[in-house]
């Protein structure tokens, strides 16, 4: 399938740019009843926001990808595109996907990238390619067989926003089986803030849920993408390498990420267990 890409209108166009030579001239300069009033200053929501890419690595998961997606558009923030790379699927994923994005390729307030690798890579790298692929400010992760809150990026881009010093922010989460709106969801158990979360990973343990963070684009520049030497840890790894060079990191207490428990869930290969990252207890 060919990559199949939607525009997103996120930047304000350059040639909006005030020109020397447009300086108002003293004859043309603003009397007093040709002041802005208030309804035509600028509001809020027509600033220009940060785009937010979805980072989302996939190997067959056609079976749960197209609902991953279809919560997905109904964020509430914009601008955000949905950045998904296949890592060589085998059961059909390319052509669901291609049906979904036909469905919805008409839309102009989201940008879609879909791009199947060639051969399998796996997590590590499927992630990383993800990422710069993306063109996002933001970065969110997202794994294939979750659901995300529809305020989720909306909550995480404005904490980011008002707290300039984080870098990594995740969220809390509850676990759910087979139909979110139905069945029994169970909350995390190994998630911490503030200045735990430091002391946790200095202590060698996990306290975020990978899938639910939004990371600043600065981090991934500067320390890269994950490490293909840390098979079913690369997740912690990334943190710790993060906190290790001096970025720091928050979680969000409401519920904002929905993870998936089901027997082909990569945790339960490394771990025995549907913990977003292996839970401790």
């Amino acid at each position: 399938m060919a990559i199949r890409k939607a525009d997103i209108m996120a930047e304000v166009p350059t040639e909006q740019a005030v020109q020397p030579e447009r300086a108002a001239e003293p004859e043309q300069a603003a009397k007093p009843e040709q002041a802005a009033k208030p309804e035509q200053a600028a509001k809020p929501e027509q600033a220009a926001k940060p785009l937010v890419s979805v980072a989302i690595p996939s190997h067959n998961r056609a079976a749960y990808l197209l609902e991953c997606l279809t919560y997905l558009i109904k964020q509430t923030y914009r601008p955000f595109e949905i950045v998904v790379v296949d890592d060589a699927s085998t059961d059909g994923t390319a052509e669901q996907v291609e049906r979904w994005w036909n469905h919805h390729k008409n839309r102009t307030d989201i940008g879609f990238l879909y791009h199947r690798l060639p051969r399998r890579v796996g997590f590590a790298y499927a992630q990383s390619i993800a990422y710069f692929l993306s063109k996002g400010d933001y970065i969110a992760n997202h794994d294939s067989d979750d659901l995300s809150h529809p305020e989720r990026l909306k909550m995480q881009v404005q904490f980011l926003s008002t707290h300039p010093d984080i870098a990594m922010l995740g969220t809390n989460y509850e676990v759910f089986s087979t139909d979110l709106t139905t069945s029994r969801r169970r909350p995390s158990r190994f998630l911490k803030y503030g200045p735990d979360i430091l002391a946790s990973y200095a202590a060698g343990k996990h306290c975020v849920c990978s899938g639910s963070l939004m990371i600043r684009r600065e981090l991934v520049n500067q320390i890269g993408g994950l490490t293909t030497y840390a098979a079913g840890a690369e997740d912690w790894e990334y943190v710790a390498r993060a906190i290790t060079q001096g970025f720091a990191v928050e979680n969000l207490h409401q519920v904002l990420y929905y993870y998936r428990s089901h027997e082909q869930q990569r945790s339960r290969k490394y771990y025995g267990k549907d913990s977003a990252a292996h839970e401790q207890e």
